[in-house]
């Protein structure tokens, strides 16, 4: 009775749940990825959420200055998997997006733009309008970024963003001045700065790029029509007063002597020595300057009859060349604050990953000088900074403070006099943009304000992003969040390569080799990719030439554009590489066959859902605990795979965990074991191996997509969801955790099975045999895995008739292709027209052989030259690729046809 009532109790479950399961949305004939994107919110996986230290990130703030590459898209596909990641282990996660105002670059773009449209400049217009014309300019790519973004499937916490000029980040901006300012680490000076001509502004030593040229070289530079001349020596003479006497001086900058004072001579030069203390006539000032007398003088050097190697310092963001010049500019003393980023590195407080990084790190930081964070621009955080002087006395001095009242007391209490006696004016400077982004881990979360989110998420848990921002950024969060909160603004650091195109160069618009991630996502041809640059051309962001030199960059790279690949495969593809690597080459073939991945994956679930369907009356009356040899062997794989993947994880080593997810999913499960299952599938009989295969099948995708959930959000949540469950059973969504299907032996046993199966497969693609001419297959063997195992090398071959034997007769084994495994042999039987092939005379192969040598040893150098890539297209080089590809089959089925006919 007890029996009788569980077994209608399981059959009314079963009918509500296999009820439940009909009302599944079926899966379409192939995957196409904007269908899926459209379809999908990605925020599936996502268990209940434990009572564990939560994980917070600040997204590094994308420029204003234009739109998203593919760089940024590399740092929000790893900050992405880290956060959904940790979501599936069931931790409360903050991920901060924003944007950066971009001081210096954004008002070049905008001022290029001016000019462009109107041929006007800023100060033309004046500073409101210039500012609101900036705020425009803001909003629109603010917009265009955030859509980039989500494109990308990113799970940011959009209601948290931010901006670096907002109200709340200009407080933080204004407070961190005033304190450092208070403590005596911001001052004041004259001092030599690196002067841009172009932005008339100082620039930081690490905006600086150092030219290096080997004599005469013309080179371009902003405000000048035609190229200017370095790396030569000029010649000019002073007439030495009250003679007819001159002295010639020789230097790579003419223009400097507008401002000479004086001409210093070597007093042991014998040229020279008798004109110490003599005067000169300044040609164009009408005043007289002395000769005095330096030991500091090279007497070699300089001599003005020769081509002049030098090193021209070049604004990074204008391209003009450096002056360097003494002006009034606010400094940040960082010494002590540097020494202390130094010992919590050193005393494993911060660790940095890679940690090859490190000796960068102490170098930089251990030579710091002081840092110029005064800009004489007009988009930025206005410098909180007051010049207060008495009427009465004339004596001034500078007061940091919030506004003009709190300024006017300070001063007056500086100065001892009423505050009715201060006069003040603020500075007319604007922050340097890293002093803002500096800031950015506390100020992102409400500091100075003691915000709910500051107390919970700060410290943040880890800074991940570009090494080559290490100084500009990484290294003065450290400094100002230990100074400012008496706290490590984090205590990882994780820093990415640098992604290049396909050839190693770095992607820039001038090369026409940037790439946007929606480009890759949804395609584009050639003809939208042209007219891209093209309205960059128009607006002013490139000159003439780079439009030139982009268009060509081109067509070269993309001849055909580039084919739709979906937001899941770019994000896998960049997660591919090594990112620890220093740089890391982006090829889009390498994403579409990623997409091609994708549909793989797709057809192996829609394979599994219909065999589902189909068995589903077996799985309820039989239950599926009888698995066979190649059920055991794939979930030992799905053991091993989830293994790889979460070491790969929890090290940073993400090209570890894609390369273990598609050599499991692609290779091992479709390829290998999903061919395996068919037979048992079809079988409807009651002792059928179709239960045991589905529920494998099952298992396989479920833990598969959880642990691919992180990587590809858009199709793991379509399949994952649409997955049937098994009777009884909850679905899951954690991340995959340890599994303890592992079976070494077992394994080794199956491996035996798939080494006979690629030399069959090898025979008969050498010899272009057919089984639909079902030649007969032996195998002489004394394994009995391998014997009660042959209906697997049946599935994975396509020969039904296969027969497994210790002995093999003669008169069938002369006439036979064979190869050897061990101690298996393997005896494939010839067809009429295989005979005829393997007539060939020896001699006449070794000619053929050696010919194909020749050619293919002529192309492999071809390829391999250190200018192939950069000057041959990407249809040739398929055409090169295939060729490689067919001459070595040709020398390998040759080598094998001589080895048989011997």
């Amino acid at each position: 009775m007890y029996n009788m009532i569980t077994l209608r109790i399981k059959k009314i479950q079963n009918n509500i749940w296999y009820s439940s399961y009909a009302k599944t949305k079926t899966l379409d004939q192939a995957y196409v990825p904007h269908k899926v994107e459209c379809s999908s919110k990605t925020n599936y996986f996502k268990p209940p959420v434990k009572n564990v230290k939560p994980f917070s990130l600040v997204l590094p703030p994308p420029n204003i200055t234009g739109t998203l590459h593919l760089g940024h898209a590399l740092t929000a596909t790893i900050q992405d998997v880290l956060i959904r990641w940790k979501q599936m282990q069931g931790v409360k996660t903050s991920w901060i997006p924003g944007m950066d105002h971009a001081g210096i670059a954004t008002q070049i773009i905008l001022e290029k733009l001016l000019w462009k449209e109107n041929q006007q400049t800023r100060q033309e217009i004046g500073r409101d309008l210039f500012l609101e014309k900036v705020n425009n300019w803001k909003n629109e790519k603010s917009s265009v970024i955030r859509k980039q973004l989500e494109r990308m499937g990113v799970l940011l916490d959009w209601d948290k963003e931010i901006f670096t000029l907002d109200q709340q980040r200009s407080k933080a901006v204004q407070e961190a001045f005033i304190r450092l300012f208070d403590l005596g680490l911001i001052y004041r000076a004259d001092a030599l700065v690196n002067w841009s001509c172009i932005l008339k502004s100082a620039i930081s030593d690490i905006e600086v790029e150092q030219l290096s040229i080997n004599g005469l070289t013309k080179i371009s530079i902003p405000g000048y029509e035609n190229p200017v001349e370095f790396g030569i020596i000029t010649k000019f003479a002073y007439l030495i007063d009250g003679t007819d006497e001159e002295i010639v001086v020789a230097t790579t900058r003419m223009e400097t002597m507008l401002g000479d004072v004086a001409v210093a001579v070597h007093p042991e030069d014998s040229r020279y020595s008798n004109y110490i203390g003599k005067r000169l006539k300044h040609p164009f000032r009408n005043d007289m300057i002395p000769v005095i007398a330096d030991t500091f003088v090279d007497r070699d050097y300089g001599t003005g009859t020769e081509e002049h190697p030098m090193s021209i310092p070049i604004c990074s963001r204008t391209k003009d060349v450096i002056e360097y010049l003494i002006r009034p500019q606010w400094f940040v003393d960082c010494k002590s604050m540097a020494a202390e980023a130094v010992r919590t590195v050193k005393e494993g407080r911060l660790s940095i990953e890679p940690k090859s990084l490190e000796k960068t790190w102490f170098a930089w930081l251990e030579n710091i000088r002081d840092w110029c964070i005064s800009r004489q621009l007009w988009w930025g955080h206005r410098v909180p900074a007051y010049s207060c002087s008495s009427i009465k006395t004339g004596t001034t001095v500078w007061v940091a403070a919030g506004n003009e009242q709190t300024a006017i007391t300070k001063g007056a209490a500086q100065l001892g006099v009423d505050t009715s006696d201060i006069r003040v004016k603020r500075d007319e400077d604007v922050l340097d943009t890293w002093f803002s982004s500096g800031l950015l881990p506390f100020a992102s979360l409400g500091w100075p304000d003691k915000t709910i989110d500051f107390e919970k998420f700060y410290p943040l848990s880890l800074m991940e992003t570009g090494h080559d921002i290490l100084f500009f950024w990484v290294a003065r969060m450290v400094m100002l969040g230990i100074q400012l909160t008496d706290r490590l603004p984090f205590d990882k650091i994780f820093l990415h390569g640098i992604i290049c195109d396909f050839y190693g160069r770095k992607m820039s618009k001038s090369l026409g080799n940037v790439v946007a991630p929606e480009d890759v996502i949804d395609g584009i041809s050639l003809e939208e990719m042209e007219e891209a640059t093209k309205r960059n051309y128009n607006i002013g962001i490139l000159s003439k030439e780079e439009f030139e030199r982009s268009i060509q960059g081109q067509r070269k790279m993309f001849p055909r554009g580039i084919p739709e690949c979906g937001s899941d495969a770019l994000r896998f593809t960049l997660l591919s590489h090594n990112v620890k690597n220093t740089f890391i080459n982006f090829d889009v073939n390498e994403c579409y066959t990623n997409k091609l991945f994708c549909n793989k994956i797709w057809q192996a679930t829609k394979f599994t859902k219909t065999w589902y369907d189909k068995r589903q009356e077996l799985l309820l009356s039989n239950g599926y605990d009888r698995l066979e040899i190649m059920d055991k062997w794939i979930l030992s794989k799905l053991t091993r795979m989830v293994d790889k993947v979460i070491g790969g994880m929890e090290n940073y080593d993400f090209y570890i965990c894609t390369n273990a997810l598609k050599k499991f999913l692609y290779f091992e499960f479709c390829d290998i074991y999903l061919e395996t299952t068919k037979r048992g599938l079809r079988c409807s009989e009651s002792s059928s191996k179709a239960p045991g295969h589905v529920r494998t099948l099952l298992t396989c995708l479920d833990v598969a997509l959880r642990a691919l959930g992180p990587f590809m959000p858009y199709l793991t949540e379509h399949l994952h969801s649409r997955l049937p469950q098994l009777p009884g059973e909850e679905k899951i969504f954690c991340f995959p955790q340890k599994l303890n299907y592992l079976d070494d032996n077992l394994e080794k046993n199956v491996e035996d099975i798939l080494e006979i199966v690629a030399a069959i497969r090898r025979l008969k693609k050498i010899f272009n045999v057919s089984v639909k001419t079902q030649p007969k297959l032996l195998i002489s063997t004394s394994s009995l895995c391998i014997t009660n195992n042959s209906t697997v090398i049946q599935d994975l071959t396509g020969f039904n008739d296969i027969e497994v034997s210790n002995e093999v007769k003669d008169d069938f084994s002369k006439n036979c292709l064979k190869d050897k495994i061990g101690e298996t042999k393997i005896y494939l039987e010839m067809s009429e027209e295989i005979r005829k092939t393997l007539q060939f005379d020896l001699d006449k192969m070794e000619k053929k052989k050696k010919k194909l040598e020749k050619e293919l040893e002529k192309i492999k150098k071809m390829v391999s030259g250190s200018t192939y890539k950069m000057n041959v297209g990407l249809e040739k080089r398929e055409i090169h690729s295939k060729k490689i590809i067919l001459l070595e089959e040709q020398l390998t089925r040759l080598d094998y046809m001589k080895n048989v006919i011997k």
